[in-house]
């Protein structure tokens, strides 16, 4: 018999291939690369699970990405309003420049001193979109028709390294 792979074991070129999965599964060679390939699957799942989780709650509001704020802060400002606390908004992780801090519990009562325009883009903003979901549909609710959040939220934008405004430690 001519081997025509040396580097090929030559069980494979003598014994037939495998007809279905459970034949698969007791050849040992095949074994190790199968584990590894589940094993980088978990690896990748657990790296991409906020993304995930953002990916889901977007789903019910079309969301900005934090490059596409940055597209939009060249012509017409958008309002973009920080829903989360006043410590967190003022604290070390800082907050986008330009934005105005609404904490969610009061936003349906302050949110017209500060946006009167029902028309005008609103970009929702907290640490991982979650909070911000759930403002837009307070909005959209009290006739707000724009109303984006930023999709992946304070934690997509520091990861970008784009400009923040930090008033309470350092970034």
């Amino acid at each position: 018999m001519v081997v025509l792979f040396p580097s090929a074991p030559a069980i494979l070129l003598q014994e037939p291939l495998p007809t279905n999965a459970s034949e698969w599964l007791t050849r040992p060679e095949f074994l190790g690369p199968l584990g590894f390939g589940i094993l980088l699957l978990a690896v990748l799942a657990i790296i991409k699970w906020p993304d995930y989780a953002s990916w889901r709650r977007s789903r019910r509001h079309e969301v900005l990405r934090p490059i596409d704020v940055v597209q939009l802060n060249t012509g017409l400002a958008p309002a973009i309003v920080d829903v989360r606390s006043e410590q967190e908004f003022h604290g070390p992780k800082g907050h986008l420049k330009g934005a105005i801090n609404i904490p969610v519990a009061n936003l349906v009562r302050d949110v017209g001193a500060h946006v009167a325009d029902t028309r005008q883009l609103v970009v929702l903003v907290d640490w991982n979109d979650s909070l911000s979901h759930v403002a837009a549909g307070l909005l959209e609710a009290r006739g707000y028709r724009w109303v984006r959040p930023l999709r992946g939220g304070l934690r997509a934008w520091r990861a970008l390294d784009l400009p923040l405004a930090v008033t309470g430690g350092k970034r």
